[in-house]
């Protein structure tokens, strides 16, 4: 009976919490604030299959492909986070920021140290 089906649900319009921005030349920090509604922080925590994934692509990338540049660092509501560059460019990993993140106003701060575009 496909009604019987499991379907997995999360009140995320899209699965997207951010939507993709660009960094700013010359800005050595920037900071970008997504909100976390009680009920969704509550499935993210309850669900081990779901994550937050935080990517950085080219902009020209129309794969969008994970891509860290060496100069860029991330930390999320204070949190300074390990990002796995690989040894070339198609194994960048995502952030997984599940563990960081809490309910409401969450902050994620990006510093370059050098330009990236």
């Amino acid at each position: 009976n496909p009604s019987d089906d499991l379907r997995l649900t999360f009140p995320v319009r899209d699965g997207v919490v951010l939507e993709p921005f660009r960094l700013e030349h010359n800005l050595a920090v920037s900071n970008h604030v997504f909100q976390l509604r009680d009920s969704v922080y509550k499935t993210l925590m309850m669900r081990p299959d779901l994550e937050l994934q935080f990517k950085c692509y080219h902009h020209e990338d129309r794969q969008m492909n994970t891509n860290w540049p060496a100069s860029v660092q991330v930390s999320v509501n204070a949190t300074p986070l390990t990002i796995e560059r690989g040894d070339n460019k198609t194994s960048h990993k995502p952030l997984y920021l599940k563990h960081v993140c809490q309910p409401g106003r969450n902050t994620i701060q990006i510093t370059v140290t050098a330009c990236c575009c």
